[in-house]
């Protein structure tokens, strides 16, 4: 479970820098007065996008990590069950 956890939070760490970085560079780009407007609205458009993206990643990765979790329960479970029927103890 630690290393899952580990997983999910240096994934969202890299999507939390990543994101980081684009709202610098959409900082920057919009101080300088030769860039003009569309660069801005490619970059903001790309910003909102990989926002989504993170989103829907971080999602995808807590449904899976539930998911495992549960398989995981019903596994331990069978197990305990099956090992009071062996021959081996």
């Amino acid at each position: 479970m630690k290393l899952i956890l580990k997983k999910t939070t240096s994934v969202f760490y890299f999507f939390a820098a990543t994101l980081m970085v684009l709202v610098l560079v959409l900082f920057y780009y919009k101080t300088k007065s030769e860039i003009s407007n569309k660069y801005n609205e490619l970059i903001f458009l790309s910003l909102f996008v990989l926002t989504i993206v993170m989103f829907l990643l971080v999602l995808i990765i807590l449904r899976n990590q539930n998911i495992r979790n549960k398989q995981s329960a019903v596994l331990i479970a069978s197990q305990k069950l099956l090992s009071k029927y062996s021959l081996i103890h």
